[in-house]
C-alpha cells in the first residue's frame, strides 16, 4: 500500500510539472495562419497580412472606407506591391510614415504604411464622392 501511494505521489508530482496542452497553448499562443483579407472595394489587401480593423463613414461629401492591416513584411515590400497597383510612387509623410495615393474613376485611393518593430502597419483608404 505504501509503494502504491509513493507511485501515485510521483505521478502527481510529474504531472504537475506539465500542464495540459490547451493551457500551454493559451499561455503561449502561436501565430495563426493569416486568412485572406477581403479587398477594400477594388483595392486588394496586402497578401498574407492580418486584418486589424475595417470601418466606413461619411465625411465632407465623401464615403470613406478604411482597412488597417499588419504584416511582418518590410515597408519596401509593401511599397513594391502597391506602387504598380496605384500607378504612383511612395511619398514620405514624416516620422517614418509613407503614403501612395492616386485617383481613378472618380475615387481617391490611399495606402499609408510604416514599419514599427517587427511589423509593418498598412492603412488602406478609398474615398468616393457622395451625391
Amino acid at each position: 500500500m505504501k509503494s502504491l501511494l509513493l507511485v501515485f505521489a510521483a505521478a502527481l508530482a510529474l504531472g504537475c510539472n506539465k500542464p495540459p496542452q490547451d493551457v500551454v497553448d493559451s499561455r503561449n499562443p502561436s501565430p495563426k495562419a493569416a486568412k485572406t483579407v477581403a479587398p477594400l472595394g477594388d483595392l486588394e489587401a496586402y497578401p498574407g497580412a492580418m486584418g486589424v480593423s475595417r470601418k466606413q463613414h461619411d465625411e465632407d461629401g465623401f464615403h470613406i472606407s478604411q482597412l488597417d492591416l499588419s504584416t511582418p513584411d518590410s515597408a519596401e515590400k509593401v511599397a513594391a506591391f502597391y506602387e504598380p497597383r496605384l500607378k504612383a510612387k511612395s511619398m514620405p509623410m514624416g516620422s517614418g510614415i509613407l503614403s501612395i495615393q492616386n485617383d481613378f474613376s472618380g475615387k481617391h485611393y490611399e495606402v499609408t504604411y510604416s514599419r514599427m518593430g517587427d511589423e509593418t502597419t498598412v492603412s488602406m483608404i478609398v474615398k468616393i464622392p457622395t451625391p
